[in-house]
């Protein structure tokens, strides 16, 4: 049983911990042995806190946990969803925004009886933990509740430079773990770096790697990396100017790795101020590579301490987290401190053709699953490595898979397909070549993704599929490369597998007009390698209503040529 705590105790943690914050150096990342003893002074004071919050009066009860998430944030942890509801609730008590945000918390800067509390420390640690109640959504991939809490932030986040780009950048992580590129670049592009600390542009210079802008992320990398070194003073060691260094640099290397024969040498120039960041312990290739090799190492926990037990109303359910202490969870700690490296960091999870630590983010992808399902999945997906790769959607997993996710993965797998499409016909420079595009990649692996779902598809998505298919069939930038030639060969494979045979034969006459390689002007890269969607047909012919005459009596010429 979780142990109270007393208002007098929980103040003493308050006052420490409020130390310990005020004299952190100000790395980006904690250093491995740092965080690990952070952690350890962490870990087993959280449900501790969570579960008597309320023996505090405002408010010291949002200060304190104000103190509790920047250790979460800083050993790079996971919010259990228990953990986000109480914390939620403390929040709703209080608005330091009244004329920008429209809650109805009591306390308020001018109300009488709290007009002289600390409103700008209440108002950064309110916003820090509103920040952070939106990332635990964006893990879950909780679309409406972050969409909702982000909208009501919109105004009162622009009182800041650094809470503006807090927002931004949680947006774009948001669409990131949602693969959807078409939202992305709009917004991408509105994000205005006037008045922000120089690192903010590094982070936004990763989304847009990660989206395939590799000569504008570049650009603002560099812009970056110039103005924190800027701002160094001679004889002064600035931690979280070193860091951000650091950082920069880790994320300039992964850019410059897609421009053949020019990364030795960008690397060659600063050999010397890594050793220098070393020094410092603010190199980021040493932490990453320690905490790679352990990931590497881990495999998916069987104690999962986690109950579930069902509900009084049929369908429902009630879910029990057990996660403190040296239980799986907690064992799953260098997993989750590894995946949020990345965007700590603003280290894309792929830059055009460089991915680094592929294999590390997807192991650790695939421990926390259990745990951590859409967050899992998200990081799959940025990776967009080739399902083939791993099988890490099989038949079996498509097959466990709720009508709920089926329908979400529909649309995430099929729209991101489209946008890759589109943006690779806007841009045919970017098809094929020895580094593969973003969009190259994405195009095949998200139809090769949204294959695997039909066998789970209702009858109408399997048409949308049946149609998508017979599109990309025509698309002249699918034709004009080999690789590309896959997406229409396993849409229609799959989909016309999962069909029924009635589905079947209202499609024919419409496969049946598809023009072969060859024909009419109908041109592709390799003959040998475009597949033709007849092939997959696998009709029951005993079905009560096919008829053959009915379905190729017009198109029979097609076949019998004299």
């Amino acid at each position: 049983m979780t142990r109270s705590l007393s208002a007098a105790e929980l103040g003493d943690v308050h006052d420490v911990w409020t130390q310990n914050r005020k004299e952190y150096p100000g790395w980006v990342v904690l250093p491995e042995d740092n965080r690990e003893h952070l952690w350890d002074f962490t870990k087993y004071w959280f449900e501790p806190i969570l579960n008597s919050i309320d023996q505090l009066s405002a408010p010291r009860d949002l200060l304190l946990l104000g103190e509790l998430n920047w250790r979460i944030e800083k050993t790079l942890s996971h919010y259990p969803p228990p953990h986000a509801d109480i914390i939620l609730q403390v929040l709703n008590q209080y608005n330091p925004f009244p004329t920008t945000y429209g809650n109805s918390g009591q306390f308020r800067p001018g109300n009488s009886d709290c007009a002289s509390w600390p409103w700008s420390e209440i108002s950064d640690r309110w916003l820090e933990l509103h920040f952070a109640i939106v990332r635990h959504w964006r893990e879950t991939l909780n679309a409406q509740r972050f969409l909702t809490t982000m909208e009501q932030l919109r105004e009162s986040v622009k009182q800041k430079g650094d809470w503006e780009s807090r927002w931004y950048y949680e947006y774009c992580l948001f669409f990131l773990a949602q693969s959807d590129f078409s939202r992305l670049r709009p917004f991408l592009a509105d994000w205005n770096m006037d008045s922000v600390g120089p690192f903010w542009k590094t982070r936004k210079a990763g989304v847009m790697a990660e989206l395939g802008q590799i000569n504008e992320a570049r650009q603002l990398a560099e812009d970056a990396l110039a103005t924190i070194r800027s701002q160094f003073v001679p004889g002064e060691t600035d931690y979280a100017l070193l860091s951000q260094e650091g950082w920069t640099m880790l994320l300039l290397r992964s850019i410059r790795m897609n421009q053949i024969a020019q990364d030795s040498g960008y690397l060659d120039q600063f050999t010397d101020r890594w050793e220098k960041l070393t020094s410092h312990r603010c190199n980021p290739w040493i932490d990453i590579e320690a905490l790679e090799r352990v990931v590497n190492g881990m495999t998916p926990p069987t104690d999962r301490q986690k109950s579930i037990k069902r509900g009084y109303h049929p369908k429902t359910e009630r879910v029990t987290y057990h996660m403190m202490g040296e239980t799986a969870y907690s064992q799953l700690q260098p997993a989750f401190n590894f995946l949020r490296m990345f965007e700590e960091g603003g280290i894309p999870i792929r830059a055009g053709a460089t991915a680094l630590f592929t294999d590390a983010v997807l192991n650790a992808a695939k421990c926390v699953q259990e745990f951590a399902p859409a967050l899992s999945l998200s990081f799959k997906l940025r990776a967009a490595n080739s399902p083939e790769d791993d099988n890490w959607l099989d038949l079996a997993m498509v097959g466990g898979l709720s009508d709920e996710e089926v329908g979400s993965l529909y649309q995430v797998f099929r729209s991101s397909f489209i946008e890759a499409l589109n943006h690779l016909t806007r841009h045919p420079e970017e098809v094929g070549g020895f580094l593969a595009s973003t969009a190259f990649r994405r195009a095949q692996t998200f139809s090769e993704l949204l294959s695997r779902l039909a066998a789970r598809l209702a009858e109408g998505q399997i048409e949308e599929v049946l149609q998508l298919a017979a599109s990309v069939y025509m698309a002249p930038v699918v034709r004009s490369h080999h690789s590309l030639h896959n997406c229409q060969k396993v849409l229609f494979a799959r989909a016309l597998r999962a069909a029924s045979t009635e589905h079947q034969i209202r499609i024919l006459p419409q496969l049946l007009s598809l023009p072969l390689p060859g024909e009419s002007g109908f041109e592709v890269s390799s003959a040998e390698l475009w597949h033709e969607p007849f092939a997959d047909f696998q009709m029951r012919l005993n079905s009560r209503n096919f008829r053959v005459s009915d379905s190729i009596s017009s198109h029979e010429s097609r076949f019998i040529s004299w």
